[in-house]
């Protein structure tokens, strides 16, 4: 039974939601089946789920905190799923790795084609980038670039075939160019709040073992986890090692040359996404390009270009922000 009773008008029979578990695509803490989407509860995975002829659209919303944006805080960013329905209510879901959001909606677009994986003011913004991409197109462009695109185009498809490998190799720079960029003195400081996440555990026991007030040590053991989640951002462990995710970040490019060999794509693997692909599409169009070589050299350049100094529209800001740190990490080479 959905857990959604207030909300939701379709629920699945037993039969339905065997059938469902059996062909869901587990994503994170979430999943989707043929007929409805799975989310997570506070304590447990795919415990509730949403038909969807119940859903009105579906899409990810990302809040960050000033240090995400700078890569030089300690808190990064916090991502959820929010499910509006055609009753009108919304479903709010946090998802704690932001990548999880983007493949469980790419999964709906392939279970549930046609369904607005974006909001009306994501769409809006969208439709407004797509009229300004297209109003930079050249009128005409030569028959060898139109090849080139064409082949590009080819390229595309086959990464497109390979999801998973490309998404790593894009979260794994990411992982990599964070880790490189935390400030020495972080890690001292994530170190003291360390200790105060213990100095409060500490004090919350004994507070306890005295006889104290429930609210005191509740405030006392509320810290000490505020303190640890703080400090775990920064001090090294098996995600933010060094040589851990450097290690990562290779078994990636490895991975993705294992998959393209013997394909002849236009662009190495380390920069084997299919973003990078659109970005070179768009540099021909353009007029500014013909051949691939070319349109990748423009592409690096337009990216070192961005910085924190220069506006650009959410689509140009999402490509960035998932592509830049693989062009980082090899010096766009």
């Amino acid at each position: 039974m959905s857990l959604f009773m207030s909300a939701v008008a379709t629920e699945l029979t037993p039969s339905e939601l065997a059938n469902e578990k059996k062909c869901m695509k587990k994503i994170g803490r979430n999943g989707v089946g043929d007929k409805a989407v799975f989310l997570s509860s506070l304590i447990a995975d795919r415990s509730r789920y949403v038909c969807f002829g119940d859903i009105n659209r579906i899409y990810k919303q990302v809040a960050m905190s000033k240090g995400g944006f700078t890569g030089k805080g300690i808190f990064g960013s916090l991502s959820y799923i929010i499910v509006e329905l055609r009753s009108g209510n919304k479903i709010k879901c946090s998802v704690p790795v932001e990548q999880d959001a983007d493949a469980l909606l790419e999964e709906v677009v392939v279970r549930c084609p046609g369904k607005p994986i974006h909001s009306r003011e994501a769409e809006q913004k969208l439709r407004q980038a797509e009229k300004e991409e297209r109003a930079r197109y050249a009128d005409k462009i030569s028959d060898k670039a139109e090849e080139t695109i064409r082949e590009l185009e080819a390229d595309k498809a086959v990464l497109e075939k390979q999801p998973k490998l490309y998404r790593e190799l894009a979260q794994s720079a990411k992982q990599l160019r964070i880790v490189q960029r935390v400030n020495p003195s972080y890690k001292w400081l994530a170190l003291v709040v360390l200790i105060m996440a213990a100095v409060a555990s500490v004090f919350g026991v004994i507070r306890m073992i005295n006889g104290g007030t429930t609210e005191i040590y509740i405030v006392f053991f509320g810290f000490a986890i505020i303190f640890l989640i703080s400090a775990s951002r920064v001090l090294p462990s098996a995600r933010n090692n060094i040589n851990k995710v450097t290690e990562a970040n290779e078994q990636a490019v490895a991975a993705m040359e294992a998959a393209i060999n013997g394909k002849e794509l236009a662009v190495p693997a380390r920069y084997a996404h299919p973003i990078v692909l659109d970005r070179m599409i768009r540099v021909i169009r353009e007029g500014r390009a013909e051949t691939a070589g070319d349109a990748l050299e423009l592409v690096k350049a337009d990216l070192k270009a961005l910085n924190a100094d220069v506006s650009v529209s959410q689509k140009e800001y999402d490509e960035v922000v998932e592509i830049k740190p693989m062009f980082l990490n090899n010096d766009y080479k």
